[in-house]
C-alpha cells in the first residue's frame, strides 16, 4: 500500500484533505450550504478536537508528575476518556519521551513520568 511508511501526523493530514474534498463535493451536489461554511465548520471541529486532545495529554502528564506513576484505569478516569483513547494518548506521550511504560500489558503495567 502507498501509505505504509507515513507517520501518524502525515496520515492525519492526508485524511483531513480527503475529507475537505468530500465535504466540497457533497455540498456542491446537494447545494444546501456553501462550500466555505462547510469547510469552516469541519476545520473548527477538527481544531477543537485537537486542542482537547492536547489538554488531556497535559492533564495526564501533570497527574503522572504529581503521583509518580499511574495505571491506564486511573489515567482514564482522571481525564474521562475511553480505555482505547487512553492507550493512544499514552503511546503518543511515550513516543514524545515524556513517560515510559513499566510492564507489558495487563493490570500490573503502569506509566512513570520522565
Amino acid at each position: 500500500m502507498i501509505f505504509t511508511n507515513l507517520s501518524g501526523k502525515t496520515m492525519e493530514l492526508i485524511i483531513f484533505i480527503v475529507i475537505i474534498f468530500l465535504i466540497a463535493g457533497i455540498t456542491l451536489i446537494l447545494g444546501k450550504t456553501n462550500y466555505r461554511q462547510a469547510v469552516y465548520k469541519f476545520t473548527d471541529y477538527f481544531s477543537r478536537r485537537s486542542a482537547k486532545k492536547q489538554q488531556n495529554k497535559e492533564k495526564i502528564l501533570a497527574f503522572l508528575k504529581e503521583r509518580g506513576q499511574a495505571g491506564n484505569e486511573e489515567l482514564r478516569k482522571h481525564v474521562s476518556v475511553s480505555a482505547r483513547t487512553i492507550v493512544r494518548y499514552m503511546d503518543e506521550i511515550e513516543k514524545e519521551g515524556n513517560a515510559r511504560q513499566i510492564g507489558n500489558t495487563g493490570k500490573w503495567s503502569h506509566y512513570k513520568s520522565q
